[in-house]
């Protein structure tokens, strides 16, 4: 899943699934420009004890208009079975470029 911030509401996120439709019931801004995060293992996207990308979204939003994602891996990640989290990191990252693709088609 992916985590939508904004400095509309910065201390929430919208989780945004790889829809136009879903993209735009979110805080999404097609004139902002877009961050897409992505953690690294034994991370996830959104938790403030070990997470990555609300402590990173927050330096963006300071400076400036952005729409920033998250790629948060959930239950697929964990401390005890990293091969596993190694071995899916294509499909991960093929789920994650969908967004990349959905705002291009929601943008024009």
């Amino acid at each position: 899943r992916k985590l939508s911030l904004s400095q509309k509401e910065p201390d929430h996120f919208n989780i945004v699934e790889c829809t136009e439709d879903s993209l735009a019931l979110s805080n999404f801004n097609p004139e902002h420009p877009i961050i897409i995060l992505a953690h690294g293992w034994n991370s996830n996207g959104k938790d403030e004890a070990r997470g990555f990308g609300l402590d990173y979204a927050e330096f963006y939003l300071r400076v400036g208009e952005y729409n920033v994602f998250s790629v948060d891996w959930g239950d697929l990640e964990s401390w005890t079975n990293y091969p596993h989290a190694a071995s899916i990191t294509r499909p991960v990252g093929e789920y994650a470029a969908c967004l990349g693709k959905v705002t291009f088609v929601f943008c024009r």
